[in-house]
């Protein structure tokens, strides 16, 4: 093989490996997070004061909670455009390709209906939102 093939094979695995890697980070902010939002829920509903001091610490835990997950979905979206711009650098390079697997990859999942991981991963800060709200509108009544 030329140099330049070489170069460009090499390039090809190491953007392949850091598309793998973005997606391992994702995948730890997302425990993080989530253990995070967890805690917070937890925390909530430790105690059973009814004083004002008990409500108030309740409503400071819950605008943290919903603090968290709106840090939490713009992360998501910063991975997802992170995740798109690799991804169609990847498509790209496999026109190169003698066999262009990733794109057949995805083609086959598009038409077997997948979801993408990241749409459903969207849904775990808007559900810790619901519940926050719903939290703090228990501690107002």
């Amino acid at each position: 093989m030329d140099p330049v093939g070489e170069t460009f094979i090499r390039q090809y695995v190491l953007l392949v490996e850091s598309a793998d890697r973005a997606s391992a980070r994702r995948q730890a902010t997302n425990s993080v997070l989530l253990t995070i939002s967890s805690a917070l829920v937890a925390t909530w509903g430790v105690g059973t004061g009814t004083d004002v001091s008990h409500s108030a610490s309740r409503l400071v835990i819950t605008v943290v909670g919903i603090l968290v997950a709106a840090l939490w979905w713009s992360l998501l979206e910063a991975h997802k455009k992170l995740s798109e711009a690799k991804f169609a650098v990847i498509v790209d390079m496999e026109t190169q390709l003698p066999y262009p697997a990733l794109t057949t990859e995805w083609k086959s999942l598009q038409e077997s209906g997948y979801r993408e991981v990241t749409t459903l991963e969207g849904w775990l800060p808007a559900i810790f939102v619901i519940v926050h709200v719903l939290l703090s509108v228990i501690t107002l009544v």
